[in-house]
């Protein structure tokens, strides 16, 4: 018991009559549950209004049971625990699961990765664990984005020409991904398809001339 040194002493002794004593130090070190996870770090999508429901494996891989298990999550519109935020103790050797639960809401942005981390904790474990997530809000809806290049030098006349062959490439804001790319051509006007609703950015570039880049909320509905 306790934390501190025994200190045992080994005497050696022959029938001659000599004598070695022999300083031991002993310490004892508890045993300890260890917590492991599968996955050991989520990173998905979900929809507004849809819930999705992913099972994780919480694994004892220690010495004794947890004793009770406690799951804190941030305080998220869009996730919930629904087997609750406390698990009974789970022996050595053995696993169970508990359940995340994503379901964005009208507070959601559409192609934000969103990110956090949940903790793991035990009574009889000498280390948390902790779960690292990231979720994307998307939509099944795709809409087209309508884009005209204008040259700010010619703008002001009467005429009002667009600019022919500018290149328009649309990308993700929050990632960078290139969502659709196209020329405006001989019309100067470009127009691109089945691009996901949500905000996205737009680079207009051009030969000898500057890019213009500008961010779009795509709405469902429309051009």
């Amino acid at each position: 018991p306790g934390r501190d040194y025994e200190r045992p002493v080994l005497r050696f002794s022959s029938t001659e009559g000599a004598r070695l004593d022999i300083p031991v130090y002993l310490y004892a070190i508890p045993q300890f549950a260890s917590l492991a996870l599968n996955p050991v770090s989520i990173d998905t999508t979900m929809q507004i209004g849809v819930a999705r429901q992913i099972e994780v494996t919480l694994s004892n891989q220690g010495a004794i049971e947890t004793g009770p298990v406690t799951i804190t999550a941030p305080v998220l519109s869009w996730l919930t625990l629904p087997s609750g935020s406390s698990m009974p103790s789970i022996p050595a050797g053995a696993s169970a699961t508990f359940t995340l639960q994503l379901k964005g809401d009208q507070n959601t942005e559409l192609g934000a990765p969103l990110s956090g981390a949940i903790a793991i904790n035990a009574v009889n474990a000498q280390n948390g664990v902790r779960l690292p997530f990231r979720a994307t809000a998307v939509s099944e809806d795709k809409r087209a984005l309508q884009v005209t290049a204008m040259d700010e030098f010619t703008f002001n006349t009467v005429e009002k020409p667009n600019l022919q062959n500018a290149t328009v490439t649309v990308k993700n804001p929050y990632t960078g991904a290139v969502l659709a790319s196209g020329s405006t051509g001989a019309t100067g006007i470009c127009l691109l398809e089945n691009l996901p609703v949500g905000k996205c950015q737009i680079t207009v570039s051009a030969d000898k001339h500057e890019n213009n880049i500008q961010l779009a909320d795509i709405a469902p509905g429309g051009v």
